[in-house]
């Protein structure tokens, strides 16, 4: 028996080192700008997460610990009173929606509730929680990375370079970096999971594919657009299709039928849930001699026909698949008026697969990406109280830069920090020129990003001679994320 166990743990070594040294040879093969990229993202997605401090993270931490203190008590069904009591004192008196949103953070967050017990230790805010708390959308971060690079290397049979260049190119932009690292959101969690659902797919594991979706649409409810605009090019059973979305949505109905009295709960879901889908149908609207229709929920229609009438098989299908899904998320993140600054980074992954099926375009398309992601930068710091908030950030840079999302042991060793808006700064310099730009940086944004779905359409066959290297573009793309150093400097300075 002891020698049994002692040959499997041997093999299980073996095997260990075998996959670091395969690793290890990747590594020292991939281009020098590679290298730099992945350098300067390893840094500042460490250093932006041990600095900060934003307030929607120290909430998710707390609302994952409540819900094991309320297990262990045999309370589950006060959860919504519980936390509007606010005993670890969130900065968000009122959990917003289904606590099954967040269950990815519970599951992760165990060990701080063992660590921190009601009784015992309250705050669970300190610099050490919110990092561990952190580290799982840096595990996703790594996820998203890992799938992207099965996705091209695996299905799409693409180089290593491609495979790697995609990967990078997936979590190396400006918004993914500044949403995680920064604002602690959970937009990774959910890309993760419906990355996963989309890969297993494709490597025809159906039955993944819907444990993933599954996971993704409960943690975040607009994932089903980009599940139906995929499941719908694969499956043309009217039946199937609605059973598999059933399928899908099992937990978020179920937690719905035994939640439907709480009110605390129902007041919280109409909070965040329901205004998120107002938002995307509601902000832009066309006029019609019907009246006025929602341009999104148009253009999300129209997806979903398309991607039901497309029949192919093979290759071809999971070329359409990536670039329907492409399309999806540009509705989704260019198209509705979703002011949250955290949510604009979502489309990258799938973006990032699709610019590196057609190798004749990468220098276009990587130009284009960067192009895109820089203006997106840029019009993200600008701050208007006019009623066009479209792609504006609503964190505190734009606003009153104050310190309170650095943490308090931090800002000790900086000493007294005061800020001034970076917006504000802007309309110093250029004056009543400051909306000009912006809208035509908007403008630009905008095109580039239709341009870019353009040229990567299958039937696409125009010669484009581009000569800025993707190389160039990509070291660039990357370094977009030294904007938020810039102007976390710039604020402290003026």
């Amino acid at each position: 028996m002891v020698y049994w166990y002692a040959n499997i743990r041997r093999v299980g070594v073996e095997t260990k080192n075998m996959r670091l040294k395969v690793l290890k040879r990747k590594t020292e093969k991939l281009q020098p700008y590679l290298k730099i990229s992945m350098v300067v993202l390893i840094i500042l997605y460490l250093v932006i997460s041990v600095l900060f401090r934003y307030e929607d993270t120290v909430s998710y931490t707390v609302w994952s610990v409540n819900f094991w203190d309320l297990l262990f008590q045999g309370r589950l069904g006060d959860y919504y009173s519980y936390s509007h009591e606010n005993l670890r004192q969130a900065p968000h008196g009122l959990f917003c929606g289904s606590y099954l949103t967040v269950f990815p953070w519970i599951l992760w967050n165990f060990p701080l509730w063992l660590t921190h017990p009601i009784s015992q230790n309250v705050r669970v805010d300190s610099v050490a929680c919110i990092f561990y708390s952190k580290l799982l959308l840096l595990v996703c971060v790594i996820g998203i990375a890992f799938y992207v690079y099965r996705i091209a290397k695996v299905v799409f049979r693409k180089s290593d370079e491609q495979a790697c260049l995609a990967a990078i190119l997936s979590v190396g932009g400006y918004e993914i970096v500044n949403s995680t690292a920064y604002a602690g959101q959970d937009e990774v969690v959910y890309l993760f999971f419906i990355l996963a659902a989309v890969y297993f797919l494709l490597a025809g594991r159906k039955r993944m594919w819907l444990l993933f979706s599954c996971m993704s649409i409960t943690v975040c409810p607009i994932m089903l657009i980009p599940f139906l605009t995929v499941y719908l090019i694969y499956e043309k059973n009217i039946l199937k299709i609605l059973g598999g979305t059933g399928m899908v949505l099992i937990p978020s109905l179920f937690f719905e039928f035994v939640y439907h009295s709480d009110e605390i709960y129902q007041e919280s879901k109409g909070i965040n849930s329901t205004s998120i889908f107002e938002s995307m149908m509601d902000g832009d609207r066309i006029g019609t001699a019907l009246g006025t229709v929602s341009a999104v929920g148009v253009a999300i229609i129209l997806v979903f026909f398309l991607c039901y009438i497309i029949h192919e098989e093979g290759q071809n299908q999971n070329v359409s698949i990536i670039y329907m899904l492409a399309v999806s998320f540009f509705i989704i993140c260019f198209m509705s008026p979703l002011n949250v600054f955290y949510r604009f980074g979502i489309y990258t992954p799938f973006w990032a697969v699709l610019i590196v099926l057609y190798e004749d375009r990468l220098n276009i398309n990587l130009f284009l990406m960067t192009v895109v992601n820089y203006g997106r930068a840029f019009v993200s710091l600008g701050y208007s109280l006019s009623p066009d908030p479209f792609m504006t950030q609503n964190w505190n840079l734009t606003q009153n830069w104050n310190s309170q999302f650095i943490f308090p042991e931090i800002k000790t060793c900086l000493g007294e920090i005061r800020m001034r808006a970076v917006s504000e700064m802007m309309v110093d310099i250029l004056g009543s020129q400051y909306y000009t730009v912006l809208f035509i940086a908007r403008t630009m944004v905008f095109a580039g990003a239709i341009i870019l779905l353009l040229i990567n359409w299958k039937r696409w066959d125009k010669e484009i001679s581009f000569q800025i290297s993707y190389r160039m573009s990509m070291v660039m793309y990357t370094c977009s994320n030294v904007f938020f150093f810039v102007a976390f400097v710039v604020c402290i300075l003026s």
